[in-house]
């Protein structure tokens, strides 16, 4: 079996992309982990699978790049709105049914927005954790995908890829969470994020700069944060009708991906 992809990279989180809107492609959990395997496939932290829908312009699957879904991933979200942008008839947004529920993205150039509107916003803010007093502040929001941030005053110092893998297995966590680690500036919030069904730090975490943006939210006054994270930069941008998540997408390549 043969099948065609495009590499996408949002901020350095990057997906495989499978058009299957116009047939019905079916991938198994194996197939995916190995077109995700970065020595032996195409190498990538996901797979998203855009497929017809009646409610919206495409309905999303997301597959982890150890073959595990998840219902959420923000900046896969702006990943295919941005291809969709460049495949089919351009329009001034786009719709995505994604886990029952629907989201809106807008894309200009490079740059591709995630929009949320306020009943997608109302999430629950779970503080005072035990295991986490030795940072300055800390949250555990869910945001389609379980997140914990952490503040603290040395990001650099931070070996992520061990204290997230500990940490992400919490017996307070029923299924695992992602640890986002944020340290604040004068210019940008600074974010690294340990993310579950990956197993590794990765370049950028969509969700998880979305949940430390909402924690910071109810702290500050501010309506715009922007965020620095090791794939690059990113802003959300507050409102009465919810938020907007923004930044650099950048299609890769082509290609075909045998499997017998």
């Amino acid at each position: 079996m043969k099948i065609e992809f495009q590499k996408y990279s949002a901020n350095g989180n990057d997906f495989i992309i499978i058009n299957s809107i116009d047939r019905d492609l079916f991938l198994s959990k194996e197939i995916c982990a190995s077109m995700c395997e970065r020595h032996h496939g195409i190498g990538a932290d996901g797979v998203m699978i855009l497929r017809s829908s009646d409610k919206a312009e495409f309905l999303l699957e997301i597959f982890n790049s150890d073959g595990s879904r998840v219902n959420m991933c923000s900046n896969g979200l702006r990943s295919c709105f941005h291809f969709f942008d460049k495949t089919f008839d351009k329009l001034e947004s786009y719709q995505c049914e994604l886990a029952g529920n629907i989201y809106k993205g807008v894309v200009s150039a490079n740059r591709s927005s995630l929009f949320l509107n306020s009943s997608n916003t109302d999430f629950s803010i779970t503080k005072e954790l035990e295991f986490c007093k030795e940072y300055l502040s800390h949250a555990f929001i869910n945001t389609g995908v379980p997140h914990l941030c952490l503040e603290t005053e040395n990001l650099k110092s931070i070996d992520v890829n061990k204290v997230g893998k500990i940490m992400r297995k919490n017996s307070y966590f029923k299924n695992g969470a992602n640890i986002n680690f944020f340290q604040i500036s004068d210019d940008f919030i600074y974010i690294r994020t340990y993310e579950r069904g990956i197993e590794s730090e990765t370049r950028s975490c969509g969700s998880g700069i979305l949940a430390c943006a909402i924690f910071l939210k109810q702290r500050t006054k501010s309506e715009v944060f922007n965020f620095r994270s090791p794939g690059g930069d990113s802003t959300v941008a507050f409102s009465d009708q919810g938020y907007e998540y923004a930044g650099i997408v950048n299609h890769v390549f082509s290609g075909r991906y045998s499997h017998s």
